[in-house]
C-alpha cells in the first residue's frame, strides 16, 4: 500500500510541473503549435490526358496557391513548389523542385514536361494513368523563434500519351479505295523504310495504317497540308491515333487521316517512313511508264524477228563474260523492279567479278547470249573494249580488260548489239549489289 502511494504522489508532481511549463506568460510555444494556416493549393484539373500533338509551348496543367498566414515583419517567407509521383511521396530521389520568381503564386507545365517526368524521371509505363502530387512549402526565416512551415498539396491523375513513333513494321491501305478491305503493302528492295504499291484502286478515301510493335496508327497530312490528291507530289505526313473509341485490334480511320483518290485507276502509292512523306502517282502520270528497250534484232540481222522488250516486273538481265565463265547461256540475275520507280531495277545475290556486261533478253531459244543486245559501257569508255576486238596487243599493260568501275558511283551505260558485245566493265571482286537505272541510264556496282 505504501508503494502505491509513492507512485500516485510522483504522478501528481509531474502534472504540476507540466502545468507550470504550459504557463503561456512564461513559456510561449504557440509558434510551434499554431494551426491557423491560410495557404490553399489548387490545380486547374483533377484529370488530364496528354496529347503528343499539343504545341510544345502550351501549358496543359497549372497549379496555384494562396498566401500563407501572416507573420511579424521580422520574418521573410519563401515558397518552395515541388512535384512528384504520389506513391513516391516527395522522396529525395524523385521529387522535382520547381524554381519560381518572388511574388509568383502559380506553376504551369507543358505536355512535354509532364510526359518526360512520367517516362524518364519516374520510369512509368505510358499504358497506365499515374497520380502526381504537387505541393508547396511556405517557409519562414529571419525571426527570433522557429515558425512552423505550411505544407499543402493537391493530386492530379494524368494519362500519358503513347508516343507516335514514326516507324512501321508493316503498312496497310484501307478505305473506299480498297473496297473497305485492308491491303498490306511491301517494303521496297532499295530501302527498308519505304513501303510502296502499284495497283488498281477505286475512287474515294484512302487510309494509310501503320503497325509498329503491334500498335496501330495512321498517317495523316502534316498540319498545313490536306489529303487532296496532288499527282506525284511528296506530301509531309504525321502520325495520328485511330478514331476515338476504336478497338485496339480493329482501329477506325479518323477523318484527318483520309487521303483522296479522284478516280478509279492504277496508282503508285509510296510511303517514306524515313522522310515522313507520302507520294501518290495517279493514272496517266508518265512517271509510271515502264522503260521500253529500243527494237533490236538477234545477231544484228534484220531477217530475224525483231525484239520489242519492256523492262517490267517480269524482265531480267543476264550476266555475260568472265562473271558467267564465258557461258553462252550467261547467268540469270533475277533482278527486281522497284515499286518506287518502275525504271529502277535491283540485283542482290551472290558476288561476281571480272569483265562483265549484261544481256537484255532471254530465255534465248534458238539464239545464245552472244547473239543478243547487251547493256554495256559507252564504246568510247577507256579500256572497255575486248582486246581482240580492238586488234591490239595489250600484253603487260592491262589495257582492254574492261572499263574501270568506281564502286557505289553511278556509271553510264548504253544498249546495243555489234561492238557493244565486246565492251565490258572490270567488275571488282565482292560485287553483290547492282542498281540498274533506266531513267538516267546508269548502273551502280556495290558490295553489301
Amino acid at each position: 500500500m505504501r508503494k502505491k502511494f509513492r507512485h500516485t504522489f510522483a504522478a501528481a508532481l509531474a502534472l504540476t510541473g507540466l502545468a507550470a511549463c504550459n504557463d503561456y506568460n512564461e513559456y510561449d510555444n504557440s509558434y510551434i503549435l499554431d494551426n491557423d494556416e491560410t495557404m490553399i493549393v489548387s490545380a486547374s484539373a483533377e484529370y488530364i490526358e496528354l496529347d503528343e500533338l499539343t504545341p510544345s509551348d502550351e501549358a496543359v496543367l497549372t497549379f496555384t496557391w494562396t498566401e500563407a498566414r501572416q507573420m511579424p515583419e521580422e520574418y521573410t517567407i519563401e515558397y518552395l513548389p515541388e512535384i512528384d509521383l504520389k506513391i513516391r511521396d516527395f522522396s529525395e530521389g524523385t521529387r522535382v523542385r520547381i524554381p519560381i520568381n518572388e511574388g509568383e503564386f502559380s506553376c504551369s507545365f507543358t505536355t512535354e514536361q509532364l510526359q518526360n517526368w512520367i517516362t524518364d524521371k519516374w520510369h512509368q509505363s505510358v499504358n497506365y494513368e499515374v497520380v502526381i502530387s504537387f505541393r508547396v512549402i511556405a517557409r519562414w526565416t529571419g525571426g527570433t523563434k522557429f515558425a512552423m512551415p505550411e505544407v499543402k498539396s493537391v493530386d492530379v491523375t494524368v494519362k500519358p500519351y503513347r508516343p507516335l513513333v514514326f516507324d512501321a513494321d508493316k503498312v496497310y491501305l484501307e478505305g473506299a479505295v480498297t473496297g473497305h478491305s485492308v491491303q498490306q503493302i511491301k517494303q521496297t528492295v532499295e530501302n527498308e523504310y519505304i513501303f510502296a504499291v502499284y495497283d488498281d484502286f477505286n475512287a474515294g478515301d484512302l487510309g494509310i495504317r501503320t503497325e509498329y510493335n503491334e500498335v496501330y496508327q495512321y498517317l495523316a497530312p502534316e498540319e498545313g497540308y490536306t489529303g487532296d490528291f496532288q499527282d506525284g507530289v511528296a506530301i509531309p505526313a504525321r502520325m495520328v491515333e485511330p478514331e476515338e473509341g476504336s478497338d485496339p485490334m480493329n482501329p477506325i480511320l479518323p477523318d484527318i487521316a483520309k487521303w483522296k483518290l479522284p478516280e478509279s485507276g492504277k496508282y503508285r502509292v509510296i510511303v517514306d517512313m524515313e522522310e515522313h512523306q507520302v507520294t501518290i502517282y495517279g493514272p496517266g502520270n508518265p512517271y509510271n511508264e515502264e522503260y521500253v528497250i529500243p527494237v533490236w534484232y538477234p545477231s544484228d540481222d534484220e531477217k530475224n524477228e525483231p525484239v520489242n522488250q519492256v523492262m517490267n516486273e517480269d524482265a531480267d538481265l543476264w550476266l555475260r563474260g568472265a562473271s558467267a565463265n564465258w557461258s553462252p547461256d550467261g547467268r540469270a540475275m533475277n533482278i527486281v523492279q522497284s515499286l518506287v520507280d518502275p525504271k529502277m531495277f535491283y540485283y542482290s545475290g551472290s558476288a561476281f567479278n571480272g569483265r562483265t556486261d549484261f544481256a537484255v533478253c532471254g530465255p534465248f531459244d534458238s539464239f545464245n547470249i552472244n547473239n543478243m543486245a547487251v547493256l554495256a559501257p559507252p564504246l568510247d569508255t577507256k579500256d572497255c573494249m575486248d582486246d581482240k576486238s580492238q586488234g591490239i596487243d595489250t600484253a603487260g599493260d592491262g589495257q582492254g580488260d574492261g572499263a574501270v568501275v568506281t564502286m557505289d558511283v553511278p556509271m553510264p551505260f548504253e544498249i546495243g548489239g555489234g561492238q557493244y558485245r565486246s565492251a565490258y566493265w572490270a567488275v571488282p571482286a565482292g560485287t553483290n549489289y547492282v542498281v540498274f537505272n533506266f531513267r538516267d541510264m546508269t548502273v551502280t556496282f556495290s558490295s553489301r
